[in-house]
C-alpha cells in the first residue's frame, strides 16, 4: 500500500470502527461472511472458549480498566468479579452496545463507560487491572510504547494485565479481504455495506508482547491458542 500519514489512518481506524459496531458481534459469531463452515468454526469457537476461560478463571476483582471494550464480550466477564469497571472505547456506536449488553446481564450498575481516543487518554487514577482484547494489534510500532506507558501509568504496582489479540490465520477475517501479507501493516476492511476502510493489523506474538511490556515495568507472559489468538497475564512490579 502506498504511504499514508498515521494520524489519518488512525482516524480512519476510528470511524470504520463505529461504523461496524451493528455488526461486530458477526465476526466473533461466525455469522454471514466470516462463515467458514462448520470445520473451521467449530476450530475458531473453540479457541475463544480457551482465551474466555482464562479470563474467567484470572477473577479480576477490585478496580478494574478496561481498553477498548468494544461490544461487551470481555467487559461482562469482568464485571462479574470486579468491584467497578471502567470501559473505554472510541466508539460511541460500540459503548451503547455494550451498554445494552451489561444492563441485560445485570451487570450495567459496575460499569462506567468513557468514550476517548486511546492515544490521547490518560489515566487520573490507578486500577487493579488493565484489560486489553484485541487492540495492541491495531496500534502501529512507533505508538506502542506510549499507549503501553498509559498501562503501566493506569495499573497500580503489583497490579495485573491481560492481553487478548490475533494470530495470523487465513480464516480469521474474510475470504474477499484477507489479512496482510509478509511486513505490510495495513489491511482493508469492509462492512456488509460494501464500505471500505483502511487499518492498522500488526501480528504481535508472546514474546513480543513480553519485550514490550517489559520496557514499561511489566513481566508479561503470553501464549497462543491452536490457531487464531494470542494471550496473555502481566504483573506490574512493585
Amino acid at each position: 500500500m502506498s504511504v499514508r500519514d498515521p494520524d489519518a489512518i488512525l482516524a480512519e481506524q476510528i470511524e470504520y470502527y463505529e461504523a461496524r459496531a451493528p455488526e461486530f458481534d458477526e465476526w466473533l459469531e461466525r455469522k454471514g461472511r466470516y462463515d467458514y463452515g462448520p470445520a473451521a468454526n467449530a476450530r475458531w469457537h473453540q479457541d475463544i472458549l480457551e482465551v474466555q476461560d482464562a479470563l474467567v478463571a484470572a477473577a479480576f476483582d477490585g478496580d478494574v480498566l478496561e481498553f477498548a471494550c468494544g461490544t461487551g464480550n470481555w467487559t461482562e466477564v469482568v464485571a462479574r468479579t470486579a468491584t467497578t469497571v471502567t470501559a473505554i472505547d472510541a466508539s460511541l456506536a460500540m459503548i451503547a452496545i455494550n451498554r445494552q449488553r451489561l444492563t441485560k446481564a445485570g451487570l450495567a450498575g459496575r460499569v462506567s463507560y468513557v468514550q476517548a481516543d486511546l492515544f490521547s487518554w490518560q489515566p487520573d487514577r490507578t486500577f487493579d487491572a488493565v484489560v486489553m482484547g484485541f487492540i495492541l494489534s491495531h496500534v502501529p510500532d512507533d505508538r506502542l510504547d506510549s499507549l503501553l506507558s498509559v498501562v503501566a501509568a493506569a495499573v497500580r504496582p503489583g497490579g495485573r494485565v491481560f492481553v487478548a489479540d490475533s494470530q495470523r490465520a487465513p480464516t480469521a477475517g474474510t475470504p474477499d479481504l484477507p489479512n496482510p501479507r509478509g511486513d505490510d501493516v495495513l489491511m482493508r476492511r469492509r462492512l456488509n455495506d460494501g464500505r471500505e476502510y483502511t487499518i492498522y493489523k500488526i501480528f504481535r506474538g508472546p514474546e513480543e508482547f513480553a519485550r514490550a511490556f517489559e520496557r514499561h515495568g511489566i513481566a508479561f507472559a503470553g501464549q497462543k491458542t491452536p490457531e487464531y489468538f494470542v494471550y496473555g497475564f502481566g504483573r506490574k512490579e512493585g
